[in-house]
């Protein structure tokens, strides 16, 4: 038959491949999902609170999320355990038992905050630590032991550390919320061993006023402030709406990559990078001053509001992770009971779906970032559970869309058969 029977072999295999896709399709359809669940029988969309975080032991109120490595889960509270100071922790998946690393925060037992995870040490910012009180990095062993002062910033480095690090080779990178020689905050690297931080930017306020968590690409380090920028006056405290920001590992400056004005969202946070273009949340301000999530090129411009919310959605979106073209994140409040709730979108926008809510029982007040481990998110929350203390919770969200699927199975189909067809027929 020669090369015209491959290319016969072909059609017929690639139509049979599309009655296949088609039939999954409409089975998802059927079941009321848009994965492949539907074959693996398993549930998904429902909080499962792992812990409940108790004052007097194990700590309360967490903060900056948890993360998850190994079957371990890492976390840190900002009071309670035994100095009353706040903890830092430790639990299997499982979520029990619930070991103490760390009870007495730092050594000047300043309230530990956001953790970093690099090897077997575990990084975290301390937002009032040190001898000057105005913050200090810290190392601690996975396992617990003794603390590693890396840091104590004052205001010239920049104070307040209150958003996380992020750990990169042999170096630390971070923000203090205020200080430096604009007054409004920094950005600093620091070495991992410890040593004396570097200022990459300053902030004046007309740029950024507190700035956030950071997201590194290549030699860019992108973030948000919460305030400043638009409506930003000197000696008002909190003001302006927000910026957006870029600024090199190897700068002295921030470039402003967008600010906000209230009807696109106001006070932005928890940016993340897909490609080229930011995704982030903007707690207040849009249609029904409930916040917004929107998304920005990595060269700037216009804020694109991908969804608003309305209280029933969800109020004060805090958290955001994609997962295939789907972004997952939650809200601090709205929902059912006002106690925030886990939401998806499309990676180009529409309505927020809400996947579950937070009754108070499963946790209350959800906080950033979220952690994605396979196709489940785990998270912290400041409030509710058993003693009202916090949780710390899991979630199975629907695997990629279809769009996704089918996308890389006729890549596959498309690319396997041109092959063939292209081999020349043995007779």
């Amino acid at each position: 038959m020669g090369k015209k029977g491959n290319a016969v072999k072909t059609s017929i295999a690639l139509c049979i491949a599309l009655c296949i896709a088609l039939c999954i399709a409409l089975c998802a359809v059927l079941v009321g999902a848009s994965s492949l669940s539907c074959f693996a029988g398993s549930s998904f969309d429902t909080i499962n609170s792992i812990l409940s975080l108790n004052y007097a032991t194990s700590g309360a109120d967490p903060v900056g999320g948890v993360i998850v490595s190994n079957g371990e889960i890492y976390g840190a509270t900002s009071m309670g355990g035994a100095s009353g100071g706040g903890t830092v922790f430790a639990a299997p998946i499982s979520g029990s038992p619930i070991q103490v690393l760390l009870s007495t925060a730092v050594p000047n037992e300043a309230a530990p905050d956001n953790l970093a995870l690099e090897g077997s040490t575990l990084y975290g910012d301390a937002t009032n630590g040190g001898p000057n009180e105005l913050g200090q990095i810290y190392s601690l062993p996975t396992a617990g032991g003794t603390v590693g002062v890396l840091a104590n910033l004052n205001a010239t480095s920049g104070e307040g550390p209150e958003s996380g690090l992020i750990v990169s080779g042999n170096t630390i990178y971070s923000t203090g919320s205020g200080g430096g020689s604009g007054g409004a905050g920094t950005v600093f690297s620091l070495p991992i061993s410890g040593g004396t931080p570097t200022v990459l930017a300053n902030f004046n306020g007309t740029n950024g006023l507190l700035p956030g968590r950071l997201v590194l690409s290549g030699n860019t380090l992108y973030g948000t402030a919460v305030f400043g920028g638009i409506g930003f006056q000197a000696g008002v405290g909190n003001s302006g709406d927000g910026v957006v920001f870029s600024a090199s590992v190897n700068g002295t400056s921030a470039t402003t990559l967008a600010m906000f004005n209230g009807s696109d969202g106001m006070n932005p946070t928890n940016l993340m990078l897909s490609g080229s273009t930011l995704y982030g949340c903007a707690t207040d301000g849009a249609a029904d001053s409930m916040g917004a999530i929107f998304s920005l090129p990595v060269a700037g411009g216009t804020p694109d509001v991908l969804a608003s919310f309305d209280g029933t959605d969800g109020d004060y979106p805090d958290s955001l992770i994609q997962f295939g073209d789907e972004l997952y994140g939650t809200t601090k409040f709205g929902g059912q009971y006002g106690d925030g709730v886990v939401f998806s979108l499309p990676l180009d926008g529409g309505t927020p779906t809400v996947l579950d809510t937070f009754t108070g029982a499963n946790g209350a007040d959800p906080i950033g970032p979220l952690t994605l481990v396979g196709d489940t998110l785990y998270g912290a929350t400041e409030g509710g559970g058993t003693n009202n203390d916090g949780t710390v919770y899991s979630i199975i969200v629907p695997a990629p869309r279809m769009s996704v699927l089918l996308a890389i199975f006729f890549a596959y189909l498309i690319r396997r058969f041109s092959i063939r067809s292209n081999r020349p027929e043995v007779n």
